[in-house]
Formats: C-alpha cells, structure tokens, sequence
C-alpha cells in the first residue's frame, strides 16, 4: 500500500491537470463559470481524499468543506447539478485510470484492485454528498432571499413606495395595466412560476399582483378575485375591491365557483353594501311571489326574470325558456296578477332586478 500510496502522490499534479482538461473538455461552460485556481483547488481537495480513504481514514474537515463550498458556488453561478456530479464522475474516471495502472505496474493482485476500487466508490459518494449538502443550501439561502425581496416589493407597491426602478424590472408592459388578485382555498401559484407575477401576503390576505391578462389566465379555474385594473400607483385600490369581493364568497354570501372579477359582480356588490337593506328590497319586491308550491314559485320566478331581461317581448321569453308562446302568455297572466303594475313601472322593474340579484346570489 505504502509504494501506491508514494506513486499517486508524486503523479498528483498530472492527474489534477489530466482531470481538469477531461472536465473542461466536456463542459466547456466550467471555464466562464469557475477560474483555472478554484478548479485545481477542488480537484486537489478530491484526489487527497482518495488518499485518505486508501489510508483507511476519512478526508479532512477543510477537505469536505471545500466541497461543500463548491456546490454553493456552483448553484449561485448556475450550473445545473446533474453537470456538477457528472464532472467528478469524470475526475474519479482520470484518478481511476492512475490507479489501475499503478497497481499492474506494482503487481498489486486482482483483489487489492478490488479493495481499492470499493475505496474509491465510497470517496466519490462521500464527495458527491458533501456538494450536494453545499448546493442545497445555496438554493435554499437563494429562494429565501428572493422570497423575501419580492415580499417587500409587494408592500411596496400596495403602499406606494416602490421605485420605478424595482418596477422596470419586473418587465410589465406599461400599456397593461396590473391588478391584484385575493387568493383563498387551495390555490397554489408556486408551479409554474411566473416571472411578471408577485404573490405574497399584505394586510392579513393572500395575493398576486401582475399584469391584469396574466392574471385571469392563471386564475380562470382558480378560487381568487381580482381587483380592477389600475395604475400602479393605485394598487391598493385595485386590493381593497379584491379584498371586498372576497369578503363576501368567503363568508358564504356569494357562491360562485373558479375566480371572480371586480369589474363582472358589480350590481352583486352593490346589492351586498348593506345587506339588511338588500334583504328589505327583496322582501318589499319578491314577496309576493311566495307560494306554497315550490314549483310554481320557481316558475314565477325564471317568469320574472326572463321577462326582465325581455321586457314586453313574449316570443323572445318563450325563446329564453323554451316554451311554447301560449304558455308565456299563462305565465305572465300569473305574474301580473301577483306583481300587477310593477312589471310596468322602470323604477319597480329596476328593484325587481336587484332583489333577484341579491336572492340568487345569496342561495
């Protein structure tokens, strides 16, 4: 052991050139992305641990803290792990290749090479661990630290102090105009992330903020509201009536389903502004359409609705709901009987629609 030992150390310098070039060779980036020194100096750190484990003993703290190092390094500058692994797969193939010729040249025997190349396997996992320990924390450290920063240009931006600058570079298109959505549920923005959108947390709420376009296409499905789009400067405003929207499907008062939009529940919020006063309007108005008969009730109901919607205009009510003209005709009979001139009256008919909104909305 004592001659191989003595051999590999005097051909340590040719074999971390041999291994460097190999490496360089195949991953041509490594130069841009690590000098000449860092690269020798890990390739030196990993062939003395090879030593070490044909020693019997482990490598030297300073050793795997090299390693470690580099990991970090490598993830801050970009390499892709899998990159990373194959390069010492490739430095192991180089020190490999010393080693097997060594132990002919020194007539070791078949079962020492053996010995040595079971040593050599534990070194790379050894190694390899102590790289990945390095590179995961390196990305963990990254997202944390971007995570937080874009958490702050969150608050910024709701509260009016972001700069332009930290705005540019987000990349929105200054002619789409941004929105907030208010995120509740399982809605879950992290895959697949998107770059020109910020989530995160402000006043109590879960929220994106992006592009207004950028928004309903990743909401659509989703269980969010979205704010109306405004300036940038008026994020918070675009927030409050996300916030508002919520309000009402979290605490059961909407029931809708996929994500919802300021601008499209106008008159739902408003009928909702004061809900003691909705639900007089709705009395006062629809009351007398109660009966017994919760088919019937039903059918003055779509009657009334359908008529709103096509005022004066029967073929079109039949066409709405299917039926035969002469039915329409009943229907209305039975209608004008309950609601009498009311059906006549805009200001009446205007109630009408807003005590119907409010009743559907709140079932």
């Amino acid at each position: 052991m004592k001659k191989l030992l003595d051999r590999l150390r005097t051909e340590r310098d040719a074999m971390r050139e041999e291994a460097d070039a190999a490496v360089v060779a195949e991953f041509p980036e490594l130069v841009e992305r690590a000098d000449a020194a860092v690269r020798r100096q890990v390739i030196d750190a990993t062939f003395r641990r090879v030593v070490h484990r044909l020693q019997g003993r482990g490598g030297s703290d300073s050793d795997a803290e090299t390693h470690r190092a580099f990991g970090a390094a490598a993830a801050y500058a970009g390499v892709p792990l899998e990159r990373l692994t194959t390069a010492y797969r490739i430095g192991a193939r180089v020190g490999w290749t010393h080693i097997r010729r060594a132990v002919r040249e020194l007539e070791l025997g078949g079962e020492f090479a053996l010995l040595l190349a079971d040593a050599q396997l534990a070194y790379v996992d050894e190694l390899t661990s102590n790289t990945i320990e390095g590179y995961a924390r390196a990305v963990e450290s990254t997202y944390h630290r971007q995570a937080r920063e874009r958490q702050s240009l969150v608050e910024d931006l709701l509260s009016g102090r972001a700069t332009r600058q930290a705005v540019a570079e987000l990349g929105w298109d200054p002619a789409d105009e941004p929105a907030v959505a208010v995120l509740y549920g399982d809605t879950d923005l992290d895959e697949p992330p998107q770059p020109d959108l910020l989530v995160g947390t402000f006043d109590g709420a879960v929220i994106a903020i992006g592009p207004a376009g950028t928004l309903e296409r990743l909401l659509r499905d989703r269980p969010a509201v979205l704010g109306p789009p405004v300036k940038i400067t008026e994020l918070s405003r675009s927030f409050e009536r996300a916030r508002r929207l919520a309000n009402l499907v979290t605490t059961g008062t909407l029931t809708r389903t996929g994500a919802l939009k300021w601008t499209d529940e106008l008159a739902t919020i408003i009928v909702h502004g004061v809900p003691e006063a909705s639900e007089e309007l709705a009395a006062r108005r629809l009351d007398p359409l109660r009966d017994p008969s919760a088919e019937r009730e039903r059918m003055l109901y779509d009657t009334l609705a359908a008529w709103l919607d096509h005022p004066g205009k029967p073929r079109q009510i039949a066409a709405h709901l299917h039926l035969h003209p002469q039915t329409v005709h009943y229907r209305l009979a039975r209608l004008r009987e309950r609601l009498g001139d009311q059906l006549d009256d805009p200001q009446a008919r205007f109630e009408l629609a807003l005590a119907l909104r409010y009743r559907h909305s709140a079932r």
